[in-house]
């Protein structure tokens, strides 16, 4: 990890700063990892019961899907069939999980296939859009069981164009996995994809954007919104750039994304709704030189990372987990009630409706050794 070495000067440098907020504190909580020999592991979702998903180390050393309650702590989710890795993004609340399981037969070695778990079938493939389909992942999943995705294509069939690239998706059980529609434009110039969904239906990602009136230049994306009967639009953008994307929204479709700027600084998005201009989330300071907002709940608290150098002089830029509250950054090491043996928060991944936030940080493991590993916040 690229900011593994930065935690040395830990030991003789706080890490949590005394600012008082308005936001409660939190009580954090160490998931734990699939080896306890080997503490490694990444939250990346939570449900309203308080289930967390993500991935961790296991007995084998090999990356797996993991659920985590309160009462079994976590557990292994397995691979699918000729698999070696596996990832959870997303859990709903009825305990399905989706993500990506890594493919490891030949020929497509090294290529993820995107599953649907629950406790009665297991790991399952949710199949593909075409033959022609390389690979796919599984990004979000709401209570009705409906996924949203993205299928990868090298040589797509030509309903979708001559060009390769990424495509949305999305799949429910009665229709299986089918591609969401982009602009005209984007058939055949990659596509885009899908990351979040909430309970009506609304889904949010990006698309390759190379529309009309002006061509914009390649590797160009914009931000969009898809209905609930599958009609795009696309949302607007702050700094005109055309490199922009929505990662998540809530059930009063209150949008979290990012644009990255004319420095060519990616920045994080807020839009009240899906015509609204966006607005930049706040920082810590004018330095930071990266902000992405992963989860917004149904308050409109707004999870994510900062890139900072200046919270903590002399250690090199490191990525914070950061609340948005009101548009205001918090750092969240700074708002635990007990900071115990964690050095940083590093990631916040999700927020569910009561507050509660999951994500990744580095701690003090028995041995004194830095341990990256998967947290729960509980408010208090």
């Amino acid at each position: 990890m690229k900011n593994r070495f930065a935690f040395a000067a830990l030991l003789v440098s706080p890490l949590f700063l005394t600012t008082v907020h308005a936001l409660p504190s939190y009580e954090i909580q160490s998931l734990g990892s699939l080896n306890p020999s080997f503490v490694n592991s990444q939250a990346n979702g939570i449900n309203n019961l308080g289930q967390v998903v993500g991935s961790a180390t296991n007995q084998d050393f090999l990356t797996e899907a993991f659920i985590w309650d309160s009462t079994n702590g976590m557990q292994g989710l397995g691979f699918l069939p000729d698999s070696t890795d596996s990832q959870a993004s997303a859990i709903n609340d009825n305990g399905e999980v989706v993500g990506r399981s890594m493919y490891s037969g030949f020929p497509g070695a090294g290529t993820p296939e995107h599953f649907i778990w629950d406790s009665t079938n297991g790991m399952n493939h949710l199949g593909r859009t075409d033959p022609m389909e390389e690979f796919a992942f599984a990004n979000d999943i709401n209570n009705s069981s409906q996924v949203v995705g993205t299928s990868v294509y090298t040589f797509p069939p030509s309903s979708i164009g001559a060009g390769g690239g990424n495509f949305p998706t999305t799949w429910n059980a009665g229709t299986g996995v089918e591609r969401l529609p982009v602009f005209a434009a984007e058939l055949g110039n990659g596509g885009g994809q899908a990351y979040g969904i909430n309970e009506a239906g609304y889904t949010v990602g990006d698309v390759s954007d190379f529309g009309a009136p002006v061509p914009d230049p390649a590797g160009s994306f914009e931000a969009v919104i898809w209905d609930p009967s599958q009609n795009i639009s696309a949302l607007q953008n702050l700094f005109g750039t055309n490199q922009s994307s929505a990662v998540a929204l809530n059930d009063g479709n209150q949008i979290v994304g990012w644009e990255r700027n004319t420095n060519g600084v990616d920045r994080a998005l807020f839009w009240e709704n899906p015509t609204a201009v966006p607005v930049e989330l706040g920082l810590f300071d004018p330095t930071d030189s990266f902000t992405r907002g992963n989860a917004i709940n149904n308050d409109a608290l707004i999870v994510g990372d900062i890139l900072n150098s200046t919270l903590f002089p002399g250690f090199p830029p490191t990525t914070l987990a950061t609340i948005w509250e009101n548009n205001v950054a918090h750092y969240l090491g700074n708002l635990l009630a007990d900071p115990q043996n964690w050095l940083a928060l590093l990631s916040a991944r999700d927020i569910n409706e009561h507050g509660q936030i999951v994500g990744m940080g580095v701690k003090f493991g028995p041995q004194g050794a830095f341990e990256f590993e998967a947290f729960l916040l509980n408010p208090l």
